[in-house]
């Protein structure tokens, strides 16, 4: 742009006209770029007051024009465009006012102290909107995010709050330059939006992580062409990773560890060649590893930790040269672990291999594997955020439960896992070369031999367990200058001679060296050395080692700790009872049972175990029982429980049990006995449980056991609550009434009407729980029901007149829920105290001593919910009953 009056004949006529001209010139340039639009200041100044911070670093919002506002930039046109305040220290909540900042391009309100609900139109209006960050707060939503993000979008960040419910599809429906999507860690529910790369197919990052999603991982991936980061890790997904995975080539990450993914690792994943980063850990996998992995070429983590894949390590796997971390722990794996040449792996960092099956002695080539040290991050591509692709991962804490906590890729120690597997032969001394590992487990194995005096050359090492394994000698004085050393053990083994003495040695409890008899010295062991060593002849007594034949093991009811032994099912293949309750064992439950594939009959109640359920319990298909009341087991049940056809009890009760019920549940046709009630289990009562209909007739006749097991042990006592009392007792199974306990969960929605199909059922206990609707009128098929808890709930409507005619009934409550009307007089249901229905407040009669005039107080349903009372005027009703059901359908 040109002005004619800034060339030198008109500067030279007027020089006084030509200033004052460019002072108003700068002013109008001035104005153009710093002068606040007065809606955008009314509304940041709206917003303002909805927050606060700390009194010693208030906002810079003082001055008259906005667009100096700390935190605010504004275009050419004086509007903003930009409100970042991170870290801030911000709290209070987010005013509907910033939505008239309709020239807003970024919002970043991160990792501030925000709470309240997000307004639901606030998105909707910023048209011009391509980054927002919310995350690290303290927001919800009251409904569904379904209001459009506006078309210009590019990045959402909500992680890290407290937004629920689902997701809709319009919520996404408009977002087609969306780059980035995270919404991990809040509680979002219902199914993945199956649209998402079809609306979105610039899509870069998505994450789902620690949310409450459930049901399939939907199919409609392949549509991301450019997608590098998928995480959805800790949800309750299930099912098959969908086939359309495998052709999105740009893929560097795919996270879905703890979910109930089941099937095998599809070979087509070795399609993805830019791969980085696989971790499908903790869930029901199944099958052989791809042999063909090693055309991951890229890969840096492989974590497949926790599922039940079987078969070899396939031999192109050491192809995958950039592994750090190779965690391959608990499953079924088998084969010879010396066939292995792990030195092509040279930038291998953690290799844990524990809880397997794996053989052969350790390989030498493990120990060229010197490149164990801190990660880099030079393989990092630059289009990705390097916080996105270094996701968390497991790792066992210490002392801690079998699920590895999520902590960060760069945080964790050069480690080596090996424990319980059957590798034999000598720890070689070569092992000394790995001399920045930190962690060293080689338990539960068949070594033997001396432990070699090069391991206190690791001098890194805080982690020793060489616990549960055929050493024989003395412990190498030499390891007491390992200074780091924090978590120690040599128990059970061959070990003889005096405990080394001064450093760490004299921190580490009597535990890391019991069961070696010859071992002396230590003030824990109480046991003082002889002048004379110890002969080699003595050895410790291994108490199974040669029960090969054992087929019954009962020692319950007495006070036995530390963990349970995981060699019985090694050592013996004919056991079928195993009963470990009422002791103190502790630690995780533990892996292994799955070898026991005889077992009937697995009991471990009230000891102080924790961890998850092993999945390997699923597939010993003889299973009668599994019987774990009172722990502090944790996680979800899982689908692969529906595998055990025999299974006749499942006992779970007093636990920490959370997820949803396997909705396949009713394939157990046999079950007789549920107890889950004292948990944290969610969702709706499956439908499919009413297929188990042995919950009608408790049999447990001499055909349905096995001849070569005496009955009495089959026949073993399960828990029923006993009048009074707040503990559950021990009765045998031929005393039980068959019964549900279900109550002090979360489960919810409504009580199926098809209940009623469990004819003969004398318990039914839902309480605690946040069960809705109404109360079925079918529960009266229920003719033998002594027991019937329905309390604490959100049930609503009036309680059904058919009811009455439960004569078995003795014990029932619906106290504290929604519901309202005429208790049903002159049947059982008058014998109950007052406390079966307070917390009604609609509720009336005779036994609240709240006659039906009271009624008008209260509002009323139109229609009673027994809709189909006919058929129950010739079930002996008295008189005033069935005048009571007129009166109700006609107030």
């Amino acid at each position: 742009m040109t002005f004619p009056f800034l060339n030198p004949p008109f500067l030279l006529i007027s020089p006084i006209i030509t200033l004052g001209f460019l002072f108003i010139l700068l002013c109008r340039f001035a104005s153009s770029y710093y002068a606040c639009n007065q809606i955008d200041y009314d509304s940041l100044l709206a917003f303002s007051q909805n927050i606060s911070t700390h009194p010693s670093t208030p906002l810079s919002w003082s001055s008259p024009d906005c667009c100096h506002w700390e935190g605010i930039a504004c275009g050419r046109n004086s509007r903003v465009t930009s409100l970042e305040l991170p870290l801030r220290g911000l709290s209070g909540s987010i005013s509907p006012s910033l939505g008239n900042l309709t020239y807003l391009s970024r919002l970043n309100l991160s990792r501030n102290s925000l709470s309240g609900n997000l307004p639901d139109a606030l998105l909707s209006h910023f048209t011009r909107l391509a980054i927002l960050d919310l995350s690290f707060n303290k927001l919800f939503n009251e409904r569904p995010l379904s209001l459009p993000l506006p078309f210009s979008i590019r990045v959402v960040d909500l992680s890290s709050n407290h937004f629920a419910q689902m997701i809709q599809t319009s919520f996404l429906k408009m977002a087609s330059t969306l780059m980035i999507f995270n919404v991990s860690n809040n509680s979002f529910t219902g199914q993945i939006p199956s649209s998402i790369c079809t609306d979105s197919p610039l899509l870069m990052v998505l994450d789902f992580s620690f949310n409450d999603f459930n049901d399939q991982i939907p199919q409609g991936f392949g549509g991301c062409s450019q997608l590098e980061v998928l995480r959805a890790g800790f949800n309750n997904l299930l099912g098959l990773i969908p086939s359309d995975f495998y052709s999105v080539t740009t893929l560097r990450e795919i996270s879905f560890p703890a979910n109930r993914l089941s099937g095998p690792v599809n070979a087509s994943i070795v399609q993805l060649v830019n791969l980085t980063i696989l971790n499908l850990a903790s869930n029901e996998l199944i099958g052989q590893l791809p042999r063909d992995i090693g055309m991951l070429s890229n890969l840096e983590q492989l974590s497949l930790h926790m599922n039940s894949l079987t078969g070899p390590l396939p031999p192109s796997l050491v192809n995958c040269s950039k592994l750090k971390i190779l965690n391959l722990r608990e499953n079924y794996l088998e084969g010879d672990l010396f066939a292995l040449n792990f030195s092509k792996l040279e930038l291998l960092r953690i290799l844990d291999l524990g809880n397997n099956f794996l053989t052969g002695s350790l390989p030498a080539s493990l120990y060229l594997c010197n490149q164990l040290q801190a990660l880099t991050s030079e393989h990092h591509d630059e289009q990705v955020n390097q916080k996105d692709l270094e996701l968390p991962l497991f790792r066992k804490p210490n002392n801690g439960p079998n699920l590895f906590s999520y902590i960060r890729l760069s945080g964790l120690p050069p480690a080596i896992y090996l424990g319980n597997n059957s590798l034999f032969g000598g720890i070689p001394a070569t092992i000394s070369q790995l001399k920045f590992v930190h962690v060293l487990d080689l338990s539960n194995n068949n070594l033997s031999g001396t432990i070699p005096d090069q391991i206190s050359d690791l001098t890194n090492l805080e982690t020793l367990d060489l616990s549960g394994n055929q050493l024989s000698g003395e412990i190498p004085r030499s390891l007491k200058n390992l200074h780091f050393l924090s978590s120690f053990s040599v128990a059970n083994n061959d070990l003889e001679g005096p405990i080394p003495v001064g450093g760490q040695f004299d921190t580490f409890p009597n535990s890391a060296f019991e069961g070696n008899p010859g071992l002396c010295g230590s003030p824990l062991l109480q046991r003082t050395c002889p002048l004379k060593t110890v002969g080699k002849n003595l050895k410790p007594f291994k108490f199974y080692k040669m029960a090969s034949n054992l087929m019954i093991f009962n020692v319950n009811n007495n006070s036995f700790t530390g963990p349970i032994p995981t060699s019985i099912c090694t050592i013996s293949n004919h056991t079928r009872v195993l009963d470990f309750s009422s002791n103190d064992f502790n630690d995780q439950l533990p892996r292994g049972f799955g070898r026991c594939y005889a077992l009937e009959v697995l009991r471990a109640g009230f000891n102080n175990l924790s961890g998850l359920l092993p999945y390997d319990i699923y597939n010993v298909t003889t299973l009668r029982e599994i019987s774990f009341p009172v722990n502090r087991l944790w996680g979800s049940i899982g689908g692969g429980v529906v595998q055990l056809s025999n299974l006749t009890i499942l006992n779970l009760y007093g636990n920490e049990m959370s997820g949803l019920l396997p909705r396949d549940l009713g394939k157990l046709s046999k079950l007789e006995q549920l107890l889950l009630h004292s948990n944290y289990l969610t969702g709706s009562l499956t439908p499919s449980l009413m297929n188990c209909r042995n919950l009608i007739t408790l049999t447990l006749t001499s055909e349905h056991i096995a001849l070569q097991v005496n009955q009495n042990y089959l026949e073993l006592p399960i828990f029923v609550q006993p009048t009074g009392r707040t503990n559950l007792a021990y009765v045998r199974l031929s005393h039980m009434p068959p019964a549900i306990y279900l109550g002090n969960n979360s489960l919810n929605g409504d009580i199926p009407t098809t209940i009623g199909q469990l004819k003969f059922l004398h318990v039914l206990d839902l309480s605690n729980n946040n069960f809705s609707g109404i109360i079925p009128y079918q529960i009266s098929y229920l003719r033998n029901l002594e027991k019937l808890d329905l309390s604490w709930n959100n049930l609503s409507g009036e309680i059904p007149v058919s009811i009455g005619s439960l004569y078995f009934l003795s014990s029932f409550s619906v106290a504290h829920n929604a519901l309202e009307g005429i208790i049903p007089s002159g049947t059982q249901l008058q014998s109950f105290p007052d406390s079966s229905y307070e917390g009604n407040p609609g509720l009336c009669g005779f036994v609240l001593q709240r006659n039906t005039e009271e009624l008008t107080t209260f509002p009323m349903s139109m229609h009673s919910s027994d809709t189909t009372s006919d058929k129950y005027r010739d079930a002996n009703l008295d008189k005033f009953a069935q005048l009571a059901l007129a009166v109700s359908k006609h107030t």
